[in-house]
């Protein structure tokens, strides 16, 4: 697995110096955190809506699934979907 994870940075890295034809430059003038933060708060989005896209799937294959069995099913998360 650890592999793979490396496989995948060096493929970003790989990707954004054909993309912009250099490599990170660390003092190009981007607040890095920033930049982190908006790449953080994008992937949870990303996330969010693969977790709704595989309920969706489910209620189909299954029928209608109610906040009660969808909470029951994630409940590991110890959060609900209201």
């Amino acid at each position: 697995m650890n592999k793979q994870i490396v496989k995948l940075i060096e493929s970003r890295l790989n990707h954004g110096k054909r993309e912009y034809n250099q490599e990170l430059n660390p003092f190009d003038g981007r607040v890095w955190e920033l930049e982190a933060l908006e790449e953080i708060l994008d992937g949870m989005v990303y996330t969010a809506t693969a977790i709704l896209k595989i309920i969706k799937q489910k209620e189909l294959k299954n029928g209608k699934l109610n906040r009660r069995n969808i909470n029951s099913t994630y409940r590991k998360t110890k959060t609900s979907i209201k």
